[in-house]
């Protein structure tokens, strides 16, 4: 299942061919509630957007014991890296409300008890296997 609070993003990726199996909804993931369980939940560039990181990683413990996430790494952008540090407007994206490295990632993970069991640098990302 994919969710997003963006109807044009979830037409997207319908476009893409998901196999049939895969349903999309539009749904803000704060109100998942426990009802549905999931295998494991994925977090593709989401939590560099979101303001309350605590109540949407709590959130997603309610429905899955297993998370990945992936998020752009700041630590891998020298102009990014360069401008933070000179107190300049260094987010990547407009639409970001922070820019992660390992840090903030791990605080944040470890702050909602989820334990990381991997934390990978892959080409410009932080890319993060965590368990509750």
């Amino acid at each position: 299942m994919g969710i997003d609070i963006d109807e044009s993003l979830l037409a997207r990726a319908r476009q893409l061919g998901t196999p049939a199996n895969v349903e999309f909804r539009v749904q803000d993931i704060l109100a998942l509630n426990g009802e549905e369980r999931f295998d494991v939940v994925w977090m593709h560039h989401v939590l560099e957007h979101i303001e309350d990181v605590p109540a949407v990683l709590s959130a997603v413990a309610r429905v899955s014991s297993r998370l990945l996430i992936e998020v752009p790494d700041i630590e891998q952008s020298w102009t990014q890296f360069l401008l933070r540090d000179l107190g300049g407007d260094y987010f990547s994206d407009a639409t970001h409300v922070r820019e992660y490295d390992r840090s903030l990632l791990r605080e944040h993970l470890h702050g909602a008890g989820w334990k990381i069991e991997s934390l990978r640098q892959v080409s410009g990302v932080l890319q993060v296997v965590a368990r509750r």
